[in-house]
């Protein structure tokens, strides 16, 4: 196999896995502009493009800035959602963004079983890290609004939800004594999505983390690791978990520690400046530990501004930097730039197909 044949491979297998995660976004938010919303409304638009807004409690204008998530119901309130735009009135109103003060009314979206979030950017809205795009506004202010697909203006408003709740718990000992500085995570596979540690009375609290199931992970240097499975997070909701404890003694922590050669916890990925010394696990020196504590193994950290090491192990090593350059002599069929995690790092991968 050449290596252009090698390159084209890989550029159409980057290109293709591009389009499944844009494909595959889970979106937690869609809006339409619509004369039909079974949904909730959040304004009302003239026509369009080119129009005037209205807040949705009346009825002049025909087509609504549509809102919906799965399984919850969306809102307008003001006291607990997010403030979408400014109009100059109640109706035939012109629209500002929210962080301007000129007009009096606002327009706003509510989600009772999680946050929104929203944004005004040029950008696709997925691109921008948004489910879905409202409307769009010709100006900062004093301006006219239309939809996002017909005849749209260049910036859009774009939103996003977040359906969340909360997990709080204790971690004990099998002396029913509470732990301190353990580390609680929540994982999917072995993806950790959110985690705290407990304080001094043993107690850790995980906030606004997303609705659904989860592992529940604890680990200390000096103990076992303890996991739970299937702990559901419920919106709005606080999921109580505890480790030990007079009711629950057959997970409380035990002593023997959790470190591993590579200086993570048995069941995490993660690198711990305090298993040094512990189960094999040896740093280079006090720079190499502090510089790679929460990194993963294999990762490489600055030691100093010349060199670099490879966490957890590895000795300083100089840093050489080469910059990357792409050139067909017979023309670039296909070009992907993406940025990547590399060793723990963003860093901007250029993949070309030559002819």
């Amino acid at each position: 196999m050449s290596n252009k044949t090698y390159i084209a491979l890989i550029s159409i297998l980057i290109f293709l896995l591009g389009l499944f995660l844009v494909e595959g976004y889970a979106h937690m938010l869609d809006c339409q502009v619509t004369t039909n919303c079974a949904a909730t409304t959040i304004f009302k638009i003239s026509s369009l493009t080119n129009a005037h807004a209205e807040v949705p409690s009346l009825s002049n204008y025909t087509y609504k800035v549509c809102c919906q998530t799965p399984s919850y119901t969306l809102g307008t309130s003001c006291s607990t959602g997010y403030n979408v735009l400014r109009l100059s009135d109640t109706t035939n109103a012109h629209v500002e963004k929210n962080n301007y003060t000129n007009y009096p009314v606002n327009v706003c979206l509510s989600f009772p079983s999680g946050n929104i979030s929203c944004t005004y950017t040029t950008q696709n809205c997925v691109d921008a890290g948004y489910d879905t795009c409202l409307a769009t506004i010709s100006a900062d202010t004093n301006a006219e609004t239309a939809d996002c697909v017909t005849d749209p203006y260049a910036t859009k408003v774009c939103c996003k939800a977040h359906c969340v709740g909360s997990i709080t718990g204790t971690v004990k000992n099998q002396n029913n004594q509470s732990i301190s500085s353990a580390d609680v995570s929540a994982k999917k596979g072995l993806t950790t999505i959110k985690s705290a540690t407990t304080d001094q009375q043993g107690n850790f609290v995980i906030n606004d983390i997303d609705c659904g199931s989860f592992t529940l992970v604890v680990s200390h240097p000096d103990y076992l690791t303890q996991t739970k499975s299937n702990i559901v997070v419920n919106p709005q909701q606080q999921t109580i978990v505890n480790f030990g404890g007079e009711n629950d003694t057959s997970s409380s922590l035990v002593l023997g520690s959790s470190c591993e050669q590579d200086c993570t916890f048995a069941a995490g990925n993660i690198v711990y400046a305090s298993c040094d010394g512990k189960n094999g696990c040896i740093f280079y020196d006090s720079i190499s530990r502090v510089a790679c504590d929460n990194s993963q193994p294999g990762w490489v950290r600055d030691y100093n501004s010349s060199h670099y090491v490879t966490c957890a192990s590895g000795a300083p090593q100089a840093k050489i930097e080469i910059e990357a350059s792409v050139s067909c002599a017979s023309g670039t069929l296909v070009k992907v730039t993406k940025i990547v995690v590399y060793n723990g790092k963003p860093v901007k991968l250029v993949v070309a197909t030559c002819g």
